[in-house]
């Protein structure tokens, strides 16, 4: 039993490295690829903290709101929200196919959350109240000015570790930890 339980984790271990090595060599050969890197998991404290900013950010403004997660990932940060608040809506944007599927798959029960697999600079945010994004510094610039262009009056977002060159952050949040990217910027439109 314990022979076939070590053989199974090396073959997911294995199966994770060769996912990490195609996005690699996808960084190389694929310019597409290049324009939006690869999904990174957001962390504990600054997870925790975005959770309880966009928390109150939907306890202030009332219940039935709509939220964009822009580079979903896994869904994480939507799961948490959506479970907490199911009158809300909660949409999040994904590029990448296989993990925009394990998004849909963990947020299969919650009717309140939509899962789209597509490039987020291809999706108006004209309709959402708040924002929650972990994307990488070489997307802000980008993202800021489809935000500059988009964003209806009283739009909130959060960022978690990377900061938007073109606005100026009405708040950042310090967080203490190990890590040089800790600090949440807000945006208020």
């Amino acid at each position: 039993m314990i022979i076939w339980f070590a053989i199974f984790l090396y073959a997911l271990l294995l199966i994770g490295l060769i996912y990490i090595w195609v996005d690699i060599i996808r960084l190389f050969i694929d310019r597409k690829f290049r324009e939006c890197p690869p999904m990174v998991p957001s962390f504990g404290r600054q997870k925790k903290v975005m959770i309880e900013k966009i928390s109150a950010e939907i306890e202030k403004r009332g219940s039935k709101i709509s939220v964009l997660d822009p580079g979903c990932g896994t869904g994480t940060l939507l799961i948490t929200l959506a479970q907490k608040y199911p009158e809300c809506r909660f949409v999040g944007i994904e590029w990448k196919k296989a993990t925009a599927k394990i998004a849909r798959f963990r947020t299969r029960k919650l009717k309140n959350v939509e899962i789209i697999c597509q490039d987020m600079f291809d999706y108006p945010f004209a309709e959402f109240e708040v924002i929650g994004c972990f994307l990488m510094q070489p997307l802000m610039e980008r993202f800021g000015e489809k935000l500059k262009k988009e964003c209806q009056k009283g739009t909130i977002v959060f960022s978690n570790s990377f900061y938007i060159p073109q606005i100026k952050a009405s708040e950042i949040i310090k967080i203490k930890g190990l890590y040089k990217f800790n600090d949440i910027f807000v945006y208020k439109f």
